[in-house]
């Protein structure tokens, strides 16, 4: 969080209050004292005033920070990842009957049995479908 903008915020709160008591004192002592009142200052010249305070004041905050880097620039190098333990293969599992398997798929045991006990199925194309379908009485191939 940045202390300048509350710096200035409190400046000019603190500058305008003052401004104010200053005001009605001087007032109550000329009443008293049964002096003739001063002429009023005008309030544009005294919120000049007081707005150049507090922008004096938050610049001076400003510079009393230091002049940091943009917190999103970093000189961060990450550490380059851990060399492999080791670079044997673990052990597979192997079921019970389809030892010999090859199993690209990584499916489950009972799925790599049911594949190897089928039989490999031919190729079939568009123009050499395995089965004609009968649609509406007539054969299409």
């Amino acid at each position: 969080m940045k202390a300048a903008p509350v710096v200035a915020a409190g400046a000019a709160a603190a500058g305008s209050k003052a401004a104010a008591v200053k005001e009605l004192a001087d007032a109550k002592v000329a009443e008293l004292s049964g002096q003739p009142q001063k002429k009023k200052r005008s309030k544009l010249k005294t919120l000049l005033v007081v707005a150049g305070v507090a922008g004096a004041a938050a610049l001076v905050a400003k510079k009393l920070q230091g002049s940091q880097e943009d917190p999103w620039q970093s000189s961060y190098t990450p550490t380059p990842p851990p060399a492999p333990a080791s670079t044997t293969t673990p052990p597979s599992p192997v079921a019970a009957e389809g030892a010999g398997l090859d199993d690209s798929a990584g499916s489950s045991p009972d799925e790599a049995l049911a594949d190897a006990a089928g039989t490999p199925h031919t190729a079939t194309t568009p123009d050499d479908p395995a089965e004609v379908i009968d649609v509406d009485g007539q054969h299409k191939a």
